[in-house]
């Protein structure tokens, strides 16, 4: 009895895998919180340059419909104004299109990433 009274500050082996094994899941829970947002996040973006680039999509539809009609009717008197809305037409794809571009991420999930990679360090850390 004398020794078990005596080897009370230290943790007996089940006790410390109980503790480590209760650390990495608070880690665990913490990072799939994080993911959980961090791709709510970019999930969000990404449909918002979609969006746009469907919009740019129509616009280029369109103008290169009015394009194509404004030189197969040549011989009408106003094939200028068609020419002109279809450039418009193009343009705004255009103008919609690089609006899409910078609405997309540049590094999807980097955040995330990094975070991982640190977790699993000072899970490293604290298992040996």
């Amino acid at each position: 009895m004398a020794q078990a009274g005596g080897n009370q500050g230290e943790q007996a082996p089940g006790g410390l895998l109980d503790k480590t094994l209760d650390v990495g899941r608070k880690l665990l829970r913490g990072e799939a919180d994080r993911t959980r947002r961090a791709l709510h996040a970019e999930a969000r973006d990404i449909s918002s340059g979609a969006v746009f680039w469907g919009g740019a999509g129509l616009l280029a539809l369109g103008g290169v419909s009015a394009l194509t009609l404004s030189l197969a009717k040549v011989l009408l008197a106003h094939p200028g104004r068609a020419a002109l809305l279809g450039l418009g037409l193009v343009g705004g794809a255009a103008g919609l299109a690089l609006v899409g571009v910078r609405c997309l991420p540049r590094h999807p999930l980097a955040a995330v990433g990094s975070q991982v990679r640190r977790d699993l360090d000072k899970l490293d850390q604290q298992l040996t």
